[in-house]
């Protein structure tokens, strides 16, 4: 009998945390796996290729041949599964497996770190636009800024991004503060209308300092007018980031 575990980090905040648990509870000699990906350096850019329309597929067959090839390891009987044709995923176990079983391992070299952007891409890139944020009352937010930036890197390097078959598996259709309209906001009640509209304020004041990133060379100017593009990765950088030590935050893929 399948027993569902948990939704996969592809899906949800929570999922993505109990992942991380995961991952940090026991590390792999990233040194002997089997990776062939390199993760982090300087690749050349490309217009981006994943399709982020809300009906795109979800490549999650590719997905889980690139992990594997990176050292994900998983335990035996744990599998990616839809019930809805492909928009949602959540993770199911064909065999038992005891409690306490460690699930998923995922070598640290892949994981996405705010300190860890900051050193890819140096702090002279981001500088500008972190000091904007801090005058705007966004500081304690400079983390999440920096893995936005990450994700709209690797979507401006294409296929040549080590990222690239991730980013391709991931949701394109979003229900936050983000992605409603003012008529939707009018439509909650109040408690709940406020979050929204606190999380659509924080991105536009992400978007309206992302001309700094790109006067700084790290992004291109095309994606400076992608408004559908820069949503999605914030979506994204939002929903599967982690809080980690010293107001760090992580994304693990």
């Amino acid at each position: 009998m399948k027993t569902v575990m948990a939704l996969a980090g592809l899906i949800t905040r929570d999922a993505a945390a109990f992942l991380h648990t995961v991952a940090v509870g026991r590390r792999l000699d990233v040194r002997n796996s089997p990776s062939s990906v390199h993760f982090g350096g300087a690749a050349p850019l490309a217009f981006p290729t994943v399709n982020i329309d809300e009906d795109a597929y979800r490549d999650i067959a590719s997905f889980e041949d690139w992990a594997a090839n990176c050292g994900v390891q998983r335990v035996e009987g744990l599998q990616l599964t839809s019930e809805d044709g492909g928009q949602d995923f959540g993770v199911t176990a064909t065999t038992p497996i005891p409690a306490g079983t460690p699930l998923i391992f995922v070598p640290g070299q892949m994981i996405m770190s705010s300190s860890g952007v900051e050193q890819e891409f140096g702090a002279e890139s981001l500088q500008v636009a972190e000091e904007k944020l801090l005058e705007m009352g966004y500081g304690d937010q400079i983390s999440l800024f920096r893995l936005f930036v990450k994700i709209l890197v690797e979507c401006e390097r294409g296929e040549t991004s080590p990222y690239f078959s991730w980013l391709d598996s991931l949701p394109r259709l979003f229900f936050n503060g983000v992605s409603m309209t003012y008529a939707c906001f009018d439509c909650l009640p109040p408690y709940a209308a406020k979050f929204a509209k606190k999380e659509r304020s924080q991105f536009k004041t992400f978007h309206s300092v992302l001309h700094h990133v790109v006067e700084s060379g790290l992004l291109g100017g095309i994606t400076i007018i992608d408004r559908h593009l820069i949503k999605w990765a914030y979506n994204i950088a939002l929903t599967r980031s982690l809080d980690a030590e010293n107001g760090e935050k992580r994304i693990v893929p």
